[in-house]
C-alpha cells in the first residue's frame, strides 16, 4: 500500500497527471469553442491589419518595419501553392 502511495504522489506521475489534465482542457476548448472560429479569425485579421497599417506609418528604421510585416501581415492561407497558383492562365511546363 505504501509503494503505491508512493508512486501515486512521485513527480513523475503528478506531471503525467497535468499534462493529461491539460490536453483534456485543449480539446474541450476546441471543440467548445470551433462554432465561433469565424469571428475570431475576421477579429484578429482586423487587428493584425490595424497593426500593420501602425507600424508602417510609425517613424520607426525601415528593417523594423520589414520584420514587423513579414510576422503580423494577413494572409490568404486558402490559396493553393504553387507556380499555377502564382501564374494564372500558365501551365507549370511553360515556367
Amino acid at each position: 500500500m505504501k509503494k503505491l502511495l508512493k508512486q501515486l504522489l512521485s513527480r513523475t506521475f503528478l506531471m503525467v497527471l497535468a499534462i493529461l489534465a491539460q490536453v483534456a482542457v485543449l480539446i474541450l476548448m476546441i471543440l467548445e469553442f470551433s462554432s465561433y472560429f469565424v469571428g475570431f479569425y475576421a477579429v484578429c485579421t482586423l487587428g493584425s491589419l490595424v497593426a500593420v497599417l501602425w507600424i508602417v506609418n510609425s517613424e520607426r528604421n525601415p528593417a523594423y518595419k520589414l520584420a514587423f510585416f513579414c510576422c503580423s501581415a494577413p494572409t490568404n492561407r486558402t490559396e493553393k501553392s504553387g507556380a499555377a497558383s502564382r501564374f494564372p492562365g500558365r501551365t507549370t511546363a511553360a515556367i
